[in-house]
């Protein structure tokens, strides 16, 4: 979705610079988590010691039988702003470093140049990303607790202070930086082999 989104603003703005891949990681990102947030909800709450559902199916039931449909999307705005940060991160940034890394270094479109960006693309998103993380996950799994997503975040802040946003930033690196960086590579490599242009 990033690449047909990017090309619509490049075309519309004639512009291909980092906010332009920036503004495609968002709107791509809004999208999927608006999508997935009740598989997210689902998945946090059967992971979290709050609930005790035996399989999604009764995750499902349960939540629309206590909070109705609409509560499948419960912590929806954390999730959406998480996605669009990390969407925009991950993909605006990993773009914009490989067109860094490959004028500056003078690489070639291949995998130094895809890891490079890969790796710091990685970095960038998890730090973003960790502070929204952390709200998503306590909305998820304290439903009762916090009025919203600034309440959560005055709470957090209050009771643990600033690195209390940043509580589990090191697993999470541990998974999304080698996560975006295969990803990203991977992709592109399969992108050449089947004759496509890379991003």
């Amino acid at each position: 979705m990033y690449e047909p989104v990017r090309n619509q603003i490049i075309s519309s703005t004639g512009s291909n610079g980092f906010l332009t891949k920036l503004m495609a990681g968002v709107a791509s990102g809004t999208i999927a988590a608006c999508a997935g947030c009740p598989f997210e909800l689902i998945k946090v709450r059967m992971q979290g010691k709050s609930y005790s559902y035996s399989n999604p199916i009764s995750a499902v039931a349960d939540i629309v039988r206590t909070d109705g449909v609409f509560g499948l999307w419960r912590g929806l705005v954390p999730y959406v702003v998480r996605g669009a940060l990390l969407t925009g991160t991950q993909l605006g940034v990993y773009d914009q470093s490989k067109t860094v890394v490959k004028e500056y270094l003078h690489l070639e479109d291949g995998v130094v140049a895809q890891v490079s960006a890969g790796m710091m693309s990685g970095l960038v998103t998890t730090t973003v990303t960790q502070p929204v993380d952390m709200i998503k996950t306590r909305m998820m799994n304290y439903k009762d607790l916090y009025q919203g997503p600034l309440d959560c975040l005055r709470k957090i802040v209050r009771s643990e202070g600033l690195k209390g946003l940043y509580k589990g930033w090191v697993p999470n690196y541990a998974r999304l930086g080698p996560h975006t960086l295969l990803t990203l590579t991977v992709y592109e490599q399969l992108r050449s082999f089947v004759g496509w242009k890379n991003l």
